[in-house]
């Protein structure tokens, strides 16, 4: 069988520890999680993933993969060293002086980091404020510019904003020291994981309700490993929730990533999302929940309608086969078959 579309990133999530523990996290990090992915098992997956042709960027993110830094620096080199494009996505909390920050990204440099993510908000804030606070974005931001990185930061939109939006508030700062090239997203928290009982519904914008006729950009495209070994088909808010097997498509630890890859290519509820979207699943499954985060429809899916799902798993092929022109394909490999 010949690949229809593979991933075009390979996400390494080898841990969930963080030094924060951010009241968004969907994730659930924080200083406690003990679990990190062995680094052959890192190796595995960066050596076989050079044989996906389609797989262009690898990625460095948590958790907060800096907390490793043996496990970081022997990626970013494997990975560039093999042709990669690689991402690091951080807090910055190493930042907390622009001679700091410039001192722990040249090494990464030389290794070969390509891109820096910073993610920077007010659920962010108050952990970062231990190390600098604001201050460490722009250093990291200033440091990652000046040695030639792609720079993103990370922001969150809340529904009501107590004060100057997050957005306003960095590129302000951004655009006053003279970083006009850094780009600035803003992102939805989803309600799941520790937002789930942290952030209070009405705080969550519904600009971001699922849309009809969108797909899901990351179904498919994103290949995430995780620190037990799984690969998960997408880096959703809701792949470390009760909903976690159905994005499972494999292990790295007992699979080949080009098994693992064919099998996600083999994924009814993974191209289903791709092609028609989270709001086409909502209403097949005639989801009665008020929904604010498309991530929000599979978490449903894989927990209260995980029933419902499997039973309309051909009506989902069907759908698609049009599009994909797939053969017969399992709703996935360790959830509903």
């Amino acid at each position: 069988m010949s690949f229809l579309a593979v991933p075009d990133t390979l996400v390494f999530m080898y841990s969930y520890k963080c030094n924060f523990e951010c009241d968004h996290c969907s994730i659930g990090s924080s200083p406690r999680e003990p679990v990190l992915l062995e680094w052959e098992y890192v190796e595995k997956a960066i050596r076989e993933a050079y044989w996906i042709p389609s797989i262009k960027v690898v990625v460095f993110t948590g958790g907060e993969p800096t907390l490793f830094p043996e496990h970081l620096k022997r990626g970013i080199k494997l990975a560039a060293d093999m042709g990669f494009v690689t991402r690091l996505v951080t807090n910055a909390w190493w930042a907390s002086t622009y001679e700091r920050a410039k001192k722990f990204l040249e090494e990464l440099v030389s290794l070969g980091l390509r891109e820096l993510n910073i993610s920077f908000d007010r659920f962010h804030l108050p952990h970062l404020q231990r190390f600098g606070g604001f201050a460490n974005m722009v250093n990291a931001a200033r440091a990652a510019v000046e040695l030639g990185l792609d720079v993103v930061v990370g922001t969150i939109k809340l529904a009501i904003e107590d004060g100057q939006p997050d957005y306003n508030r960095i590129r302000s700062k951004l655009d006053e020291v003279g970083l006009n090239s850094v780009i600035v997203t803003e992102d939805f928290p989803a309600p799941l994981g520790r937002a789930r009982f942290k952030i209070p519904r009405n705080l969550l914008t519904q600009i971001n309700r699922p849309k009809e006729g969108i797909g899901c950009i990351d179904a498919v495209a994103k290949t995430v490993i995780h620190p037990n070994g799984d690969v998960t088909f997408c880096c959703g808010h809701a792949i470390n929730t009760e909903a976690r097997l159905l994005f499972v498509v494999g292990n790295i630890k007992n699979e080949s990533l080009e098994e693992i890859v064919a099998r996600l290519n083999r994924h009814v509820l993974a191209w289903y999302l791709r092609v028609k979207g989270p709001a086409a699943l909502m209403k097949k499954l005639s989801m009665e929940e008020e929904v604010l985060h498309p991530c929000e429809v599979c978490y449903l899916a894989g927990t209260k309608y995980m029933d419902k799902l499997i039973k309309i798993k051909d009506e989902l092929l069907r759908e698609i086969l049009p599009s994909t022109n797939i053969n017969t394909l399992p709703v996935g490999a360790h959830g509903p078959n």
